[in-house]
């Protein structure tokens, strides 16, 4: 499930910039990667120390996704490898290894 922009800013305590970043057209999480600290002090996000929040936020979900992207290209490369089943191993070849009825101490045993 996607965060919504809400999500976003609340997880860092910043829910109160929400209808800031909808006014200038910002609307998802993945719309906010352009941003930088003098645009955010241009929207009205004042605090420095919130801007590094949301900045470093932001640059925190592009590396998470980027690692999602890159395991899902992996997961694709190797379900297009598929490992083979083994031949099966003919009759003769298991009666060399282990005769049906091997004699043991002089009598006959039989393997089920």
């Amino acid at each position: 499930m996607a965060t919504t922009l809400r999500q976003f800013l609340s997880s860092i305590g910043c829910e109160q910039y929400t209808p800031i970043f909808e006014r200038n057209g910002y609307s998802s999480v993945s719309s906010l990667s352009t941003l930088d600290e003098a645009q955010l002090a241009s929207f009205g996000v004042y605090d420095s120390t919130h801007r590094q929040k949301i900045l470093s936020k932001i640059a925190g979900s592009e590396d998470f996704d980027n690692m999602l992207g890159d395991l899902d290209s992996v997961i694709k490369d190797l379900e297009m490898f598929t490992v083979p089943k083994p031949a099966p191993v003919p009759v003769e070849v298991l009666t060399k290894i282990a005769p049906r009825n091997p004699v043991v101490g002089g009598t006959t045993t039989s393997c089920i």
